[in-house]
């Protein structure tokens, strides 16, 4: 009898328009909005498993600054660096586009975006272009917590953009 070794592949990878119904459909099994997401696709990275998209993150461009939104992995993926990765990923994509900073708002994970360098900020200091974004303005509760990254001050451990100077 032959025996056939079963490779077990992962890796990261920008979106592509075909996996934006997997995306949907992940962000609504983990219970995280879907909103705003078809338009900011084009920013989005997502982990694939065996050739299946596992887990998922987003950038979301308003104007100088940026929205890291809709980090998610599938439960069964889970505690196997997924979000870590795709976190670290979108943050670099926001230093390499020039962004300035980084906002997020969630309900359930403030304790772990801290190991990026996020810090809490109140909602409202957000800059305007991030204020009126969809997330900000109607997906997120207002219980939500509002947290910041710095892009041009700090820079994530294992970061693997070269950093970006501060525009002036």
């Amino acid at each position: 009898m032959e025996v056939t070794a079963v490779r077990d592949t992962a890796r990261t990878r920008r979106a592509v328009p075909a996996d934006l119904s997997v995306a949907l459909a992940l962000l609504e099994a983990v219970g995280l909005p879907g909103a705003g997401v078809r338009e900011a696709f084009d920013h989005f990275r997502v982990g694939e498993q065996n050739g299946r998209v596992v887990a998922v993150a987003g950038l979301e461009v308003c104007g100088r600054d940026g929205i890291l939104r809709s980090v998610a992995v599938h439960p069964d993926h889970r505690n196997r660096d997924w979000g870590a990765r795709l976190t670290r990923e979108v943050i670099d994509a926001a230093r390499h586009a020039g962004l300035r900073r980084l906002y997020l708002l969630t309900t359930t994970a403030a304790g772990w975006f801290p190991r990026f360098g996020f810090f809490t900020t109140e909602r409202d200091a957000a800059p305007p272009d991030v204020l009126d974004s969809i997330e900000f303005r109607e997906v997120c509760p207002d219980s939500a917590i509002a947290m910041v990254l710095d892009l041009h001050l700090t820079r994530s451990p294992d970061s693997t953009a070269p950093p970006v100077e501060t525009l002036s």
